[in-house]
């Protein structure tokens, strides 16, 4: 399997995904919505570990998201939305130019990303804010 870079653009009811090559050429693009068929739709289009995907953090929408994939063992890569703007900002704003853009960033290692922990630790997270929040109850 060829390694592919992909930028996806989510949005409160959808995305937008641009695959592209190592040398930059777009191989895919596409538009899936933003629910659990959308998701899966990506999920087995994309999957594997050559893979490379950049989500920008936007509102909630990209964690649903995030989880899906990661059980690909996709490379994933969280963008922080303003630190990318402020890298390369298109003067035509549409969907297709971000993903576009998102994936040429990807390829080329010039993305500002976020931590974003992994499974294992965001469920002991979970965990303590459960606990915290028994806890909390207990005593009011």
């Amino acid at each position: 399997m060829e390694e592919k870079y992909v930028g996806i653009d989510i949005h409160r009811d959808y995305g937008v995904a641009c695959v592209q090559d190592i040398k930059g050429k777009i191989v895919d693009e596409f538009r899936f919505g933003n629910d659990i068929e959308g998701i899966n739709k990506v999920k087995d289009k994309l999957g594997g570990r050559k893979t490379h995907i950049a989500v920008e953090s936007t509102g909630n929408m990209w964690i649903v998201f995030w989880d899906k994939l990661e059980e690909n063992e996709s490379d994933l890569h969280l963008v922080h939305p303003l630190k990318t703007k402020a890298i390369a900002s298109n003067k035509l704003k549409n969907d297709k130019l971000d993903a576009k853009m998102l994936a040429k960033l990807l390829r080329g290692d010039m993305l500002v990303c976020s931590y974003f922990p992994p499974r294992d630790v965001r469920d002991e997270r979970e965990t303590v804010r459960l606990r915290a929040s028994i806890i909390s109850e207990s005593w009011n």
